[in-house]
């Protein structure tokens, strides 16, 4: 990809981008439900694959959850194709944000060298900046971006809820077959897997 980010709008129709927003919400809640349980409360962030936001505190996110790792999938034919490059996925990444959630400018990590982050939905317009540059998506739409080389942040957020979903893949070119096997899903045995296997894998190597 020569641009470093662009925009695909309408990646996932209204009936997909409402169940996976309604999805969302609901897991919000059996996490809560969990962390509020003496006895289910431990088992939460391996049932929910919720462990921690330490970009956004108090925002709920999920790690590699099933449904967004499905979406990873479908949406890869669209990347490699925005892309140009033969992609694998490595890990996806959700978060609801709340009023005054703020997203401080970063660069990503080396799983996240082509990465997008689909808007499923917000109330108010809130944009994604890419190089200073406010980028407003609809919900379905995303945005591609060399995660590991451009600058991404939000400003504090105004509205009451925002959710977006995040994939991010690798280009096979830069690696080798043993560096597949840690780049793919993440090093998890495979996708739908909480953050501790990726861990475990890497400590591995």
């Amino acid at each position: 990809m020569k641009e470093e980010y662009k925009v695909v709008r309408n990646l996932i129709d209204a009936p997909l981008t409402n169940f996976l927003y309604e999805y969302f919400l609901l897991k919000r809640r059996v996490s809560n439900t969990f962390s509020e349980h003496p006895i289910l409360s431990k088992y939460s962030a391996y049932v929910n694959n919720n462990e921690g936001d330490t970009q956004v505190k108090n925002a709920f996110s999920l790690y590699g959850d099933p449904a967004f790792e499905v979406l990873m999938c479908l949406a890869i034919d669209v990347m490699k194709e925005e892309t140009q490059e033969d992609l694998i996925p490595t890990y996806s990444y959700a978060r609801i944000y709340n009023h005054g959630d703020e997203l401080k400018p970063h660069i990503d990590r080396r799983h996240c060298e082509y990465s997008t982050t689909v808007n499923l939905y917000s109330d108010i317009d809130w944009p994604i900046y890419m190089n200073e540059t406010p980028i407003n998506l609809a919900s379905g739409d995303m945005c591609i971006y060399k995660g590991n080389e451009v600058v991404h942040y939000r400003l504090p957020f105004e509205g009451n809820v925002c959710a977006q979903v995040f994939l991010h893949y690798v280009s096979l070119s830069k690696f080798n077959n043993r560096d597949r096997e840690k780049y793919l899903w993440e090093g998890r045995p495979h996708a739908g897997l909480p953050k501790i296997y990726a861990w475990e894998a890497q400590d591995k190597t």
